[in-house]
């Protein structure tokens, strides 16, 4: 450390080093605090002073509190959602409308700082009765290949969920900022919630604790929006008087539609 006094103040510069293995998401608060200091009186000897809140807790105190705090926080993870169709045509977007029927595909991507730990953590997706999670389809990959030893992918398309579960405690490994990529498809459903002009969302979350127990969450979603063909039909007859006489032959021409 290094000082710089005055008769005005005095300032003390110091460096501390975050610990490898750190908790994602934590905050770290350093606190200073003057101890004790003295000050000059008429009698010749100096008095003490001892600030109060002192963080000697073993002193008496005998004046105002001199201490001060300074946070700072540990990355959070990254998450990241898209959704796409690989269909466009007229009245049908790919990157964010589908119809009745039609499949979605998701993709999910998760960044985690190097050096962090993470404690109970997982990558969660738990599907409405929008969609249907299309069998086969989930795959997960960490920095382009395999997971690694200790994670696990977990599929139940018979309750339209999939997770990743990490291995407790993982400890991000120095280097570059590794990413999982979980990518699955999902059929748009028959059900009443999904007409034209509505919505169907699809969310993932990364849960995981510090190493307190405290619960955190980083989440994100993507929203698809419904369409589907709208019908119409017009008939018309070749009479231009709309007044028919006994077996005259008349012909009607209907044309229909889609009108989306």
């Amino acid at each position: 450390p290094a000082g710089n006094g005055s008769s005005s103040g005095f300032n003390l510069t110091y460096s501390v080093t975050v610990p490898v293995g750190v908790s994602a998401g934590a905050s770290l608060v350093n606190t200073a605090g003057v101890r004790n200091f003295t000050g000059p009186t008429n009698s010749g000897t100096p008095f003490t002073y001892v600030p109060g809140n002192n963080i000697d807790p073993t002193l008496n105190p005998n004046t105002d509190p001199a201490r001060d705090t300074s946070s700072i926080v540990t990355a959070l993870p990254t998450i990241n959602k898209t959704a796409t169709t690989g269909f466009t045509g007229a009245g049908n977007n790919a990157a964010n409308e589908a119809t009745v029927g039609e499949t979605i595909s998701y993709t999910v991507t998760v960044g985690v700082r190097n050096d962090l730990t993470y404690y109970n953590a997982s990558i969660t997706d738990n599907l409405d009765a929008e969609k249907d999670l299309v069998a086969g389809t989930v795959t997960a990959t960490f920095n382009g290949g395999p997971l690694p030893v200790g994670f696990s992918l977990n599929v139940n398309d018979a309750t339209n969920r999939w997770n990743v579960a990490f291995p407790t405690p993982y400890t991000v490994p120095a280097g570059p900022d590794p990413q999982i990529v979980i990518m699955f498809d999902a059929t748009v459903v028959d059900v009443a919630s999904n007409t034209r002009g509505t919505s169907t969302s699809n969310r993932a979350d990364f849960n995981f604790a510090n190493i307190g127990g405290t619960n955190r969450n980083v989440n994100n979603s993507v929203t698809t929006r419904i369409v589907e063909p709208r019908i119409v039909l017009a008939k018309a007859d070749d009479d231009p008087t709309g007044v028919v006489d006994a077996g005259q032959v008349v012909n009607y021409t209907v044309t229909a539609t889609n009108d989306n």
